[in-house]
């Protein structure tokens, strides 16, 4: 079995928490944020109008069931 070679330089632990967090960049979801908001939220609407109004239409059906 070989040994293993010895390290020429010793480990040194680096300080994750010594630096200041360099800022993240922008990513192209956060630039286009207000856009996104918007679109959900129309979509959101749409979603909720249509399951209200398919909603009454089963009821109606329900109705002239009886």
């Amino acid at each position: 079995m070989k040994p293993f070679p010895l390290r020429a330089l010793p480990i040194v632990q680096t300080d994750l928490f010594d630096a200041a967090p360099a800022s993240a960049p922008l990513t192209s979801l956060q630039l286009h944020r207000d856009e996104l908001v918007e679109l959900l939220s129309q979509l959101l609407w749409q979603v909720a109008t249509h399951a209200d109004i398919d909603q009454r239409l089963e009821n109606d059906d329900e109705q002239d069931q009886s």
